[in-house]
């Protein structure tokens, strides 16, 4: 280090090097107490970043559950409606007009007899 141009212009000039030395030596602690403080608030900064998303991540989560259940619950509420009511006008249909079920089925089965009817006489 003694080699370098900054060494031996410290060699000729004494006074200098040691204001140098002293206010390396005297800057050392207040550079290394500031590092040490950046470095914790960084670490802490990330951590509490890491704690943050998670808690963010929890009540996305939960929310999307209580959405989530929530439209299973409306889906079987009208599911069941729904259900009733069809159950109620096919009953209300077959109490009061059975002809109409029944005819259905009479059609039904005289176009697959007429039908046949037809390919035989071809």
């Amino acid at each position: 280090m003694m080699n370098t141009r900054i060494g031996q212009y410290l060699s000729s000039h004494p006074f200098l090097a040691l204001t140098v030395l002293l206010f390396s030596v005297m800057a050392a602690l207040p550079i290394g107490l500031f590092l040490t403080f950046a470095l914790v608030t960084i670490i802490m900064s990330v951590v509490a970043f890491v704690f943050f998303e998670a808690f963010l991540l929890f009540v996305g989560g939960l929310t999307l559950l209580c959405v989530l259940s929530g439209l299973a619950f409306f889906s079987l509420i009208v599911s069941c409606i729904l259900n009733a009511f069809y159950i109620t006008i096919s009953n209300i249909l077959n109490h009061y007009s059975p002809r109409l079920t029944k005819q259905g089925k009479v059609r039904g089965k005289e176009s697959e007899c007429e039908t046949s009817n037809m390919k035989e006489m071809q």
